[in-house]
């Protein structure tokens, strides 16, 4: 798994978990992820781009789409 995949399959299991918002601190203490912050919001933004998570306002977490969650329904 790449850490994108790594990345959006955290935010999804925070999702089913809480049902709040997550933002790159969070997710890096959370899930004990060894890279820095900034680079999850690196990859934040190319997932908001490519559909699979969204921000509901500019200082939010990120929560995933709908298309996220089947994706990840249909490959758990």
């Amino acid at each position: 798994m790449n850490l994108k995949d790594e990345i959006l399959r955290s935010v999804v299991i925070h999702y089913i978990e809480d049902e709040t918002p997550i933002g790159s601190v969070q997710l890096q203490k959370d899930y004990e992820m060894h890279i820095s912050s900034a680079t999850i919001r690196n990859h934040f933004k190319r997932l908001v781009l490519e559909g699979m998570l969204e921000q509901l306002h500019s200082s939010s977490g990120r929560i995933p789409t709908n298309d996220a969650l089947v994706a990840f329904w249909i490959h758990e």
